[in-house]
């Protein structure tokens, strides 16, 4: 049984390589083709057969294309990255935040569970004092409101009594 689970690793691990060593292998067959492509003649210079050399310019326009592909995602990677620095440092100062808040609030949380019913009781008089003070405000806004309207109401009617007067 033992020896089974050993093969059986063994052939998971061989399995594993075989699959990064695919991809290599035939980038390395692809470069020797090129580099075995044609035959010097007398003069030195290098003469390609028809296919080869619609090999090699296939090839070529395929590595240009390519280039600019590399370029773009290369930008793209630098943007994402940025990006990933950016929210990393904004969800650290984020959790150094919330870990000063949660300390703040330490007391009342113990408070919380060991005296529910006060903290219940404490938590409705604050809500009832908030609703207070935002009833005062809205009631200061209307006020300064009406008071705008009536100084615009004024200066409305002193330019109307300037008209008829010239």
């Amino acid at each position: 049984m033992k020896d089974k689970e050993r093969l059986e690793d063994l052939q998971e691990k061989i399995q594993a390589e075989q699959v990064r060593y695919e991809p290599a292998r035939d980038i390395n067959l692809t470069v020797k083709e090129i580099g075995d492509m044609g035959q010097r003649t007398l003069t030195g210079k290098m003469a390609v057969s028809k296919d080869d050399y619609q090999k090699l310019t296939a090839l070529a326009t395929e590595g240009i294309t390519s280039r600019s592909e590399i370029h773009e995602l290369n930008r793209s990677v630098e943007y994402y990255r940025e990006r990933y620095y950016s929210k990393a440092n904004a969800y650290s100062r984020l959790e150094e935040r919330f870990g000063e808040l949660k300390e703040k609030c330490r007391p009342f949380l113990d408070a919380m569970e060991h005296f529910p019913d006060l903290v219940k009781i404490f938590a409705d008089k604050v809500r009832e004092l908030f609703s207070i003070k935002e009833a005062r405000e809205r009631k200061a806004r209307e006020e300064a409101e009406r008071k705008y309207q009536a100084e615009r109401e004024a200066r409305k009617n002193q330019t109307k009594d300037k008209r008829l007067e010239r």
